[in-house]
C-alpha cells in the first residue's frame, strides 16, 4: 500500500492540539510556585499529564512516519540485492584485472631491464673493440651515446575500452596496523625512537598508512606484506578505472 503524504495543511490540523496543549503545560510550569505540599501534590498531576500527552504526541508522530519508514524500507529492500550483485561483479573484475595488470607490469619492467642490459653490454663490447683498435675516441662517443640513450619503457601502454574509453591503471594503498600480540614490540620502538609517538594515540591510522607506504616503498615487487618494529605492514593493490 502507497503511504500518505500528508500536506503542511493537513499534518497542522493534526498537530494543531498538540501545540495548544504543549503551551498551555508551558505556561502552567512559568507561573507555578511550589511551596505547599498541595503545589507539590498538583505538581505530581502536571508531570503525570505532561508525560501523557509527551506519549500521545509520539504515538501521532508514528502514526504518520511509521509508513513511511516501512516504505523507504522496503525500497531499499528492492534495491539492495542489486547493488550486491553490482558490487560482486566489480570484485570479481578488478579482481581478474588486478592480477593481470601487476604481471603484466611485471613482465614489461623485467623485459625493458633485460633490453637496458643487452644494450649496456653490446656499447661496451663496441667500446673495447674501437678502443683496441686505437681510436679512444670513438671508444669514448659510443659510450657517451650509450648514457645518453633513454631507458626502455618500463610501463605497459595504457589501453582503452573501446565503449566507454576508460583506461585502467593499479592502485597500490599501504596499511599498517598494531595487532594486539604486537603492541608490546611497538610501544618499546616508540620508547627507543624507532616507531613516531603519535601513532600511538587511537593506534592514529593516517600516521600507520604514511609509514607503512614509507616502509614498503624499498619492499621487492613480489613482498605484499611484512612486519616493521612490530607494526604489520600491508600493500593493498587495486584497479583504478577513469
Amino acid at each position: 500500500m502507497r503511504p500518505q503524504i500528508q500536506t503542511p495543511a493537513t499534518l497542522l490540523t493534526q498537530s494543531q492540539p498538540y501545540i495548544e496543549n504543549a503551551n498551555n503545560l508551558l505556561e502552567q510550569a512559568k507561573r507555578a510556585v511550589i511551596s505547599t505540599a498541595e503545589d507539590f501534590a498538583h505538581l505530581t498531576d502536571f508531570v503525570k499529564i505532561n508525560r501523557s500527552q509527551k506519549s500521545s504526541l509520539e504515538d501521532s508522530r508514528k502514526s504518520l512516519t511509521q509508513p513511511l519508514n516501512d516504505h523507504v524500507k522496503w525500497i531499499n529492500d528492492q534495491y539492495r540485492p542489486i547493488s550486491q550483485t553490482l558490487d560482486e561483479s566489480y570484485k570479481i573484475m578488478t579482481d581478474k584485472g588486478t592480477t593481470w595488470k601487476r604481471a603484466e607490469d611485471k613482465r614489461v619492467r623485467e623485459e625493458a631491464a633485460e633490453t637496458q642490459r643487452l644494450a649496456d653490454e653490446q656499447a661496451l663490447k663496441d667500446a673495447e673493440a674501437a678502443s683496441e683498435a686505437g681510436d679512444d675516441k670513438r671508444a669514448d662517443d659510443i659510450l657517451d651515446v650509450a648514457a645518453a640513450t633513454p631507458a626502455p619503457e618500463t610501463r605497459a601502454p595504457a589501453v582503452r575500452g573501446t565503449l566507454t574509453g576508460a583506461s585502467g591503471s593499479t592502485k597500490t594503498n599501504w596499511k599498517g596496523e598494531v595487532k594486539f600480540d604486537d603492541i608490546q614490540e611497538v610501544c618499546k620502538a616508540i620508547a627507543e625512537g624507532k616507531l613516531p609517538s603519535n601513532m600511538i594515540k587511537d593506534w592514529n591510522k593516517t600516521v600507520m598508512n604514511a609509514l607503512a607506504k614509507q616502509v614498503g616503498a624499498d619492499w621487492p615487487e613480489d613482498q605484499d606484506d611484512g612486519k616493521y618494529h612490530g607494526m604489520s605492514v600491508k600493500r593493498d593493490v587495486g584497479l583504478a578505472v577513469r
